[in-house]
């Protein structure tokens, strides 16, 4: 299974707050925290926000519902 760099999401998250001001929040599952977390100390960004093992899946269904853009990694 592939995986984005983690860098490379870094890179493409500042790009977006810089240039349009947008507010990121990371999903995932509990487990995923170990890649979630240097990706927001890469960030540092008081717009970039970890809902990481915080939502249920009727949660996160609306939380995506509401997003102008997504983006995700491999799922394989």
């Amino acid at each position: 299974m592939g995986c984005y760099d983690v860098q490379r999401f870094v890179e493409m998250i500042n790009i977006l707050i810089n240039a349009h001001g947008a507010r990121v929040i990371l999903t995932g599952s509990p487990r995923e925290l170990q890649i979630v977390n240097p990706i927001l100390q890469g960030c540092n960004s008081p717009n970039v926000f970890s809902a990481v093992g915080k939502t249920s899946i009727p949660q996160l269904a609306a939380l995506l519902n509401a997003c102008k853009v997504l983006v995700t990694g491999d799922t394989g």
